[in-house]
């Protein structure tokens, strides 16, 4: 007698949430981003990216927050937000900034500051393109960045993009959140 064939392994669902739930301390530090941008006015388009965003979609908690700029470094960025502390007369934090290591196709740095005691981390949009034969990147023209981004970002499944009617921007982006 035949041994009986064993059964399909069963599909997962994932559920994916239609809105985002932020926790009080989220909506406390993307209001900051914000305001730090209203003040000084740098036209900054801020997009909270990666693993933050999978995870709110998935109804799970997250302090892995990213946050890609479109027209600066992050750097600049941290030293906004501390300008803007030291304006609300708060205490400045310190800013980590973590360089570029073209070796291990890392090019382009990270800056991270702590905000209302949760370290974020930004990054500006960048446009990747492969050098043939190797996983190496080079970085190309940044006015291309958002739309690049998010498509390099998607195929990588790494970030979770939405889409807001026709406005396809990449990531998040924080005035979404309101």
């Amino acid at each position: 007698m035949e041994a009986e064939p064993p059964p399909p392994p069963q599909q997962q669902c994932v559920k994916v949430r239609e809105s985002l739930e932020l926790m009080e301390k989220e909506g406390c530090i993307f209001r900051r981003l914000l305001d730090v941008v209203r003040h000084f006015g740098p036209g900054t388009q801020l997009r909270v990216a990666g693993g933050w965003v999978r995870d709110k979609l998935l109804g799970k908690d997250s302090t892995d927050i990213d946050i890609a700029l479109d027209n600066m470094m992050g750097q600049n960025f941290c030293e906004k937000v501390n300008e803007y502390s030291k304006l609300m007369g708060e205490e400045q934090k310190g800013i980590g900034v973590i360089q570029c290591n073209h070796d291990q196709s890392k090019h382009l740095e990270t800056a991270r500051i702590l905000i209302f005691g949760i370290w974020i981390d930004f990054v500006n949009l960048r446009s990747e393109k492969y050098a043939e034969n190797s996983r190496i990147t080079t970085v190309q023209d940044l006015k291309k960045a958002p739309a690049e981004e998010m498509h390099r970002s998607v195929y990588a499944n790494y970030a979770a993009f939405i889409r807001s009617g026709n406005n396809l921007k990449g990531a998040l982006p924080l005035a979404l959140l309101w």
